[in-house]
């Protein structure tokens, strides 16, 4: 994947003005998908289901830049003038009204203050509840989703969310017992730290772990055995058991497959865009010093 430019939610930084920052209850942000866009001159690569964007407005009067929402990092990166990709859409800071220099960077323009948390404490939404839905490419083209500031569209999913209380800048919880089919993978027994990261197109964890469930999924590169699985892998959130599908996480590409089940850097995990794609993600502020993530079944 490509970017000339991203965009972070786990803080949702923005360094200047959203054109979304209005007084608003709610406000909406269509995500797509695509498998090559480029228009505006900011040129992304999608290789299907890896990568969802949507506009944002920087500066005043507002510049409009295409990014990815991810809530696994806290940063902003938009080019600037002296960007040295020519064709990357850029931002002029001589045309900006509230442009402020930070000293970090001549060719990006960045930020420490967090934009949902200006929302919350502005008023912005009276909600204090940001939630996201991914569909994939294959329903949807290049209607990828919607990330929504201060509410949740009840046709997002079906049932009731399953709430945890999370800790930490990344919004950490504990998730547990991975079982494929009815094999115990021995793996997060005894529970292992995990965050919601949509701009992750895996679900990463620690390598010796990983390993252990893809020793059991045991899908053919070629896919030759892809429409004789059967077994679903779960696992448990606040002690409620989650499944996933084959469809949900074997990646099906130009006639190859692959687990989605991939290796982390760390020991912390990821639960990127195949789990968010499958449950509807809430992250609720309302109550003073609590965090709580929830999940429930995507329609």
């Amino acid at each position: 994947m490509s970017i000339s430019l991203r965009f972070i939610v786990a803080g949702l930084i923005l360094f200047l003005v959203s054109r979304y920052a209005t007084c608003q209850a709610i406000m909406r942000i269509p995500l797509k998908t695509k498998t090559l866009w480029n228009k505006d001159d900011v040129s992304l690569t999608n290789d299907n289901d890896n990568t969802y964007f949507g506009q944002i407005m920087v500066g005043t009067p507002g510049q409009p830049f295409n990014v990815l929402f991810d809530t696994g990092s806290f940063d902003l990166w938009v080019p600037s003038a002296i960007w040295p990709k020519q064709k990357s859409r850029r931002y002029r800071s001589s045309a900006s009204k509230t442009f402020k220099r930070n000293g970090l960077s001549k060719s990006t323009i960045t930020g420490a203050r967090p934009i949902w948390r200006t929302m919350m404490d502005e008023g912005v939404v009276t909600k204090k509840v940001f939630s996201i839905w991914l569909r994939r490419y294959s329903d949807s083209g290049e209607n990828g989703g919607e990330i929504i500031f201060g509410g949740i569209d009840q046709e997002h999913f079906t049932g009731a969310h399953t709430y945890v209380d999370a800790e930490g800048p990344h919004n950490t919880f504990k998730i547990n017992s991975f079982f494929v089919g009815k094999i115990d993978t021995k793996v997060c027994s005894k529970g292992c730290k995990v965050l919601v990261d949509s701009g992750s197109t895996y679900i990463r964890g620690p390598p010796n772990l990983i390993v252990k469930i893809n020793k059991q999924i045991r899908i053919a590169a070629d896919c030759s055995n892809y429409d004789k699985l059967s077994e679903v892998i779960s696992f448990t959130i606040a002690a409620k058991t989650f499944t996933l599908t084959p469809r949900d996480y074997i990646e099906r590409k130009n006639g190859k497959c692959k687990s989605v089940f991939a290796d982390a850097k760390s020991d912390l995990w990821q639960l990127g865009t195949p789990f968010i794609r499958a449950f509807h993600t809430v992250w609720d502020y309302q109550t003073p010093g609590i965090v709580k993530v929830g999940f429930a079944k995507s329609k």
